[in-house]
């Protein structure tokens, strides 16, 4: 999870077609792949960057799909800039900068009617505040609620395939059946206490075949705890039964968003799906 104490603009996303504009020959570039480079203490270099908008300088070219062929009416020593955009809750129409990755600047050489590969690597900005739960350590941050009747597991390589972990020592899991049918956790370290108009994020991944919820915790002014639902994340398990890691950015601003709240903290839950007799998360 990552929290931020300056405010950024969200764009509009545009798809702009390459031509050429009064006699102009653009030159292009290819971009892929697109990564992240983290530090220790900034967790996982995984991303779903989905968009870039891209520049010549401060000149915008438009937004570009991840992976796309992007034309500039230039040529020679250019300079080039990039931000790296997201999906929002996993929502395809609802795709913007995303407010952490810093933008990506480099000089290319450009030539008319020439694609020039270029592999951007994004890197947070400094000074932000990280949470992060791998699940490598003695146990989780997270509490069993007392309706649920599954339990939250660390799924450790000792006992488990390697490709059942997403990175290193252990992913968190989760079962349910006819007769364990409800999963509920909260988080159960420090509370977040954040600006109320400032961004903060929940990047998880995941892989699942039944959807389940991210909530919200908070105290209102009155002292009363509320919990309310917020969103669910939908299933990743394919038509021909397999079943994928994916990452999605959770915008929690909103949920967390109200005037005279605090201790605010985040659920996971999940119910058995009707018409199935187990699920994993």
């Amino acid at each position: 999870m990552l929290s931020r104490t300056t405010g950024l603009g969200v764009a509009l996303l545009l798809f702009l077609s390459g031509c050429k504009k009064d006699g102009g020959v653009p030159s292009y570039i290819q971009l892929y792949p697109i990564t992240v480079s983290t530090t220790t203490n900034e967790g996982s270099a995984s991303n779903r960057i989905s968009d870039v908008w891209a520049y010549d300088t401060d000149k915008l070219l438009g937004v570009w799909e991840a992976g796309g062929r992007i034309p500039v009416l230039n040529s020679g020593p250019t300079n080039i800039k990039l931000i790296a955009g997201i999906r929002r809750n996993g929502v395809s129409s609802d795709r913007v900068q995303y407010p952490f990755y810093d933008t990506y600047e480099t000089t290319m050489g450009l030539v008319p009617e020439v694609t020039s590969p270029l592999a951007p690597e994004f890197q947070y900005y400094d000074g932000l505040d990280f949470w992060i739960e791998n699940f490598d350590g003695n146990g989780f941050q997270f509490d069993r609620e007392a309706a649920s009747d599954t339990v939250l597991y660390v799924w450790d390589t000792i006992q488990h395939p390697v490709s059942e972990i997403f990175e290193g020592r252990a992913s968190g899991a989760f079962f349910l059946d006819n007769d364990r049918s409800f999963f509920s956790y909260v988080y159960d370290g420090t509370p977040f206490n954040l600006p109320l108009t400032e961004p903060v994020y929940l990047e998880m991944n995941y892989r699942c075949d039944a959807r389940f919820l991210i909530g919200a915790y908070m105290t209102n002014s009155g002292g009363i705890v509320e919990r309310i639902p917020y969103l669910y994340v939908s299933p990743t398990k394919l038509g021909d039964g397999t079943m994928p890691w994916k990452k999605i950015y959770i915008d929690l601003q909103p949920a967390w968003g109200y005037g005279g709240t605090s201790d605010k903290k985040f659920y996971i839950e999940c119910t058995l799906p009707s018409g199935q007799s187990t699920a994993q998360v």
